[in-house]
């Protein structure tokens, strides 16, 4: 069962299998005319990787990290154990200062 950690959070957890599911979807347009939808794609999947690989070297807990939900808005983390919230509101800073880091490259690699 997937409940928010508080309300109006952007935070679901599913305490049954330790995974934690965090809002990313971009609502905002991105100033990068010279991206396609195959760039879009592709960027978005290395991106996800790269903050897979920082987050599984700074929290041994980290088993599986992916994007999830109807349109891949919400970055699911999966753990090995259960986390304690003050840890998820620090996950939950690292995924909005990853988030603005990666629209800030698309909008000078694509201009």
């Amino acid at each position: 069962m997937s409940t928010r950690i508080r309300p109006n959070c952007n935070i679901n957890i599913d305490s049954e299998s330790n995974t934690y599911e965090f809002y990313v979807k971009i609502y905002t347009p991105v100033d990068a005319p010279n991206l396609t939808q195959d760039g879009w794609d592709i960027e978005v999947e290395l991106a996800v990787q790269i903050f897979t690989d920082k987050l599984k070297k700074r929290y041994k807990w980290v088993s599986d990290v992916y994007l999830t939900g109807r349109s891949g808005g919400w970055l699911a983390i999966e753990a090995t154990r259960p986390i304690r919230e003050s840890v998820l509101w620090t996950v939950m800073e690292l995924v909005d200062k990853e988030k603005k880091k990666f629209i800030k490259y698309l909008e000078k690699e694509f201009k």
